[in-house]
Order: structure tokens, then sequence, then C-alpha cells
């Protein structure tokens, strides 16, 4: 420090980070990617999906469980399903899928899933990926779980779906 009386103090700030870059190396280089998953495997995986996402808030919970059922690249949107805790569910058996944990799937507890597929923005949905992934559904258990859903909600084209005849004039 000088003792020039009409010098300004500047304060000064700490050294940057480039100029040790070299001894040291990058942060970033320490950190492990982020998974980015293909639009196929999405479906079959079982998140932590924030309530907010869901379209609620629940006092003293951030999160329910979730399994994606589909993702469309071409539409932007995923299809999932939303869990809750069995012991306390009271809806109609035909309208749920109950799931007990396992290691492949990472759920905590017995968890029974509203048969009522919500769509979600598939970006959101990566993002579950990368952050909130619990596991993943059985093979067996994602088949019924398709099926049931299929039998409650039949994909257009079948005849239930399919737009009235008009006749020509």
């Amino acid at each position: 420090m000088s003792n020039d009386p009409h010098r300004v103090l500047r304060r000064t700030s700490p050294p940057s980070k480039r100029l040790y870059e070299a001894d040291w190396g990058s942060e970033e280089d320490d950190l492990p990617p982020k998974p980015v998953p293909s639009d196929t495997e999405l479906p079959r995986m079982v998140f932590a999906v924030l309530d907010r996402l869901w379209g609620f808030e629940a006092v003293g919970r951030e999160d329910h469980p979730g399994i994606c059922t589909a993702a469309r690249p071409e539409t932007w949107h995923a299809a999932l399903v939303k869990g809750r805790d069995a012991a306390t569910d009271r809806g109609h058996p035909r309208t749920r899928f109950v799931v007990e944990p396992s290691l492949m799937n990472g759920l905590r507890k017995t968890t029974s899933f509203e048969l009522v597929p919500r769509t979600m923005s598939l970006h959101h949905v990566r993002l579950l990926f990368a952050n909130r992934r619990m596991g993943k559904l059985e093979p067996n258990l994602f088949d019924e779980l398709r099926q049931r859903l299929i039998n409650l909600f039949p994909p257009c084209g079948w005849p239930t779906c399919s737009s009235p005849k008009v006749s020509g004039s």
C-alpha cells in the first residue's frame, strides 16, 4: 500500500479462477455429467414428482410418486400416473393400481397409483430423470399397468373413438 494521500482506495476482487485453471483444472471437470434420457427410457421410470407439477400443494409434503407411462417427443408431452400411500387410499379398486416397494422401483412403501393419465411437459419429465428418479417399474407390472390403462381409456382409432361418419350430399 502506498503512502500517497491522493490515491483512491479500491476494493480488490479475489483473483480470477482462470489464473489457476491451468494448475488445478476446472471445477466443472470434477462433476459427473447429468444423465440425459432417451425418450424410449422414460416409460416405466418412477419419479418423485413435485406436487406443483401435479397441480396442487399439500402442507408437509413436497412430492408424490409418479410412473411415466408414455413419452411423445413429437408433441413434447409425457403421460404419468400419480401415486399415494395405499394404506390411506379410499379410491375404487378398479381405478387403482397397487405396487409393492422393491429395490428396482425405489418406492419406500406400498403405493396406490390412480389410473388417470396426466400429461406433463416432456422437458419437465426429462428434468425429473436427472434429479428425482426413484427407480424403474418391473416389466411385468408395467405391462399390467398399461393394459389396465388401455382397458379404461381405449386408444383412438378403435371403434369407441372413431369420428362419426358424415353423409355426403
